[in-house]
């Protein structure tokens, strides 16, 4: 057989299960969302437990500062009093989790323009295709005779996907145009 000249068009035609895939991506995007903003939520409450109440006003703070007064005099008189809370591990967990919603946004970020680029680049028009069975020894003959057509002088650019298996080309047809 000889090469088919398939068509000129826009990439997705040229890769009709680019399109799907891209759509896949961002179904995988929308499904994260949930988990994320859970861990945003649970964000928000940690920082809310860590929160100190609006700063009280001068009577708030004087009787304030008459309580510590007796409490850390009763401290001293009182051996084995219990301890102010530590929030050494409240502050640890807040960083983790803080660290993990870090990564998890940066991770979906490059996704995110990882997917938009290729939508961009599915919709590039001027994508030559052509497809080729045969002895490898007459490849560059048939593609050049099939692209003199469309292409009848100047640059071009081209990738080339080749392979000697009929079940990987069977499968490649499905994602790849091959006809016209």
């Amino acid at each position: 057989m000889t090469a088919v000249f398939v068509g000129t068009m826009a990439l997705d035609g040229a890769i009709p299960g680019a399109g799907v895939a891209a759509e896949a991506g961002i179904d995988g995007i929308n499904a994260a969302i949930p988990d994320l903003s859970a861990r945003m939520a649970s964000l928000a409450a940690a920082i809310q437990d860590l929160t100190l109440a609006p700063p009280p006003n001068f009577a708030d703070m004087l009787s304030r500062a008459v309580q510590l007064q007796t409490q850390i005099a009763l401290a001293i008189a009182t051996p084995g009093l219990i301890p102010p809370p530590d929030f050494g591990p409240a502050l640890i967990a807040l960083q983790a989790l803080l660290g993990s919603l870090q990564v998890t946004l940066g991770d979906l970020d490059a996704k995110v323009n990882l997917i938009a680029g290729f939508q961009d680049l599915l919709a590039a028009a001027g994508v030559h295709v052509v497809a080729f069975t045969g002895p490898i020894g007459s490849f560059g003959s048939e593609v050049s005779a099939a692209l003199g057509g469309p292409i009848p002088s100047g640059n071009a650019y081209a990738v080339v996907l080749a392979t000697t298996s009929g079940a990987t080309w069977a499968a490649m047809s499905q994602v790849l145009r091959v006809t016209p």
